[in-house]
């Protein structure tokens, strides 16, 4: 059957989408047996957005790594270098080689990005599709929208449509799971709340920072301006001078400061820490990603987790996808993120 669904898989089973969904994307909670049924009917059925690791859980046999069918790339901008990064790509990299795919990673400066500087590897012949990673430079997007290979992008500016792009786009959804923390941490007694992140920086952070507003406003409170910074368009406060350079201003703090990422929160949490203010007795952080070093540093980061080598497979697949299906409409497809309550929130 071409162009097979969830809805369709379900249907013909008897069983909830919710269930067929469930098992198609390796998250548990479903029989054994019931889970090989799916599976085993969604490959007869033609599905074929399973991974070799869910075949594997189910007790059905992974397909044989076919013959190599040519080159996807992977462009991101050079800042993508920290382990949050290298797990999406990770995660790209199994799911393509185990299609029989070989995999070109290109990590770009900013003066390539910003001239719209498409490397060579992007023209040989036998690429077959691109996954963008974390580049939002117009100029750069538009010339590898003249490239005719089918195209994944992880995130995409703030002022165009995964239709601009022509290509579908995946991020991990933060307006949910932003409004829901600082609800959280309002219903806890915090009134001033202050915001560091560049929204204009990428689609996920402008919803972050929506869901902050929204969050405010569900509580009836106002965001503190004097402690909202939105508008670093170069650096978009992923340095440490760019942040430290905006605390060092402040002569008070609020109660809380929620970051677009935790590398901005982490540099807030040491900032803090050596300036003598107490986290969280003082000032409460929060950040968004979930990385490793979160853990690391004392009190331990509130977060928001992305699974990221899940991301980095989804990405993998939606490429494959789109290989197979050509013309399809182009999709926008949220990610949900799971919020871990630490230490460095009351």
């Amino acid at each position: 059957m071409a162009n097979v669904t969830i809805k369709e898989i379900a249907g013909a089973l008897g069983v909830s989408r919710n269930t067929v969904s469930k098992v198609v994307n390796g998250k548990g909670g479903v029989l054994p047996e019931t889970t090989r049924r799916i599976i085993e009917a969604a490959l007869q059925m033609g599905y074929t957005k399973i991974g070799d690791e869910t075949r594997r859980i189910a007790g059905v046999p992974a397909q044989e790594t076919e013959a190599h069918r040519g080159n996807i790339a992977v462009v991101s901008a050079e800042a993508n270098t920290n382990y949050f990064w290298m797990n999406i790509i990770n995660g790209v990299s199994r799911t393509l080689t185990e299609s029989g795919y070989g995999l070109l990673y290109m990590n770009l400066d900013y003066d390539q990005i910003q001239r719209g500087q498409l490397p060579r590897s992007i023209l040989q012949e036998n690429l077959e599709g691109i996954i963008v990673a974390n580049v939002y430079h117009r100029g750069f997007l538009d010339a590898l929208c003249r490239r005719p290979v089918p195209r994944v992008h992880y995130d995409m500016p703030v002022d165009c449509t995964a239709g601009d792009l022509r290509g579908d786009v995946i991020f991990s959804e933060g307006r949910s799971g932003i409004r829901t923390l600082v609800r959280m941490l309002a219903e806890k007694g915090r009134t001033r709340f202050g915001f560091i992140g560049d929204p204009k920086a990428a689609l996920s952070i402008c919803e972050r920072w929506e869901g902050f507003l929204d969050g405010l406003e569900d509580c009836g409170l106002e965001p503190c301006q004097e402690f909202c910074f939105v508008d670093d368009r170069i650096g978009h406060y992923y340095t440490d001078r760019s942040v430290i350079n905006i605390l060092r201003r402040l002569t008070v703090f609020p109660d809380v400061f929620v970051c677009a990422n935790d590398s901005i929160a982490l540099r807030v949490i040491n900032f803090l820490a050596a300036a003598g203010i107490a986290v969280p007795q003082t000032v409460a952080v929060t950040g968004y990603d979930g990385i490793a070093e979160s853990l690391l540093v004392t009190p331990h980061l509130t977060t928001i987790r992305v699974d990221n080598e899940a991301i980095g497979r989804r990405l993998a697949r939606q490429l494959l996808w789109r290989i197979q299906e050509g013309d399809r409409a182009c999709e926008t497809i949220r990610v949900e993120a799971e919020l871990l309550v630490r230490e460095s929130t009351p």
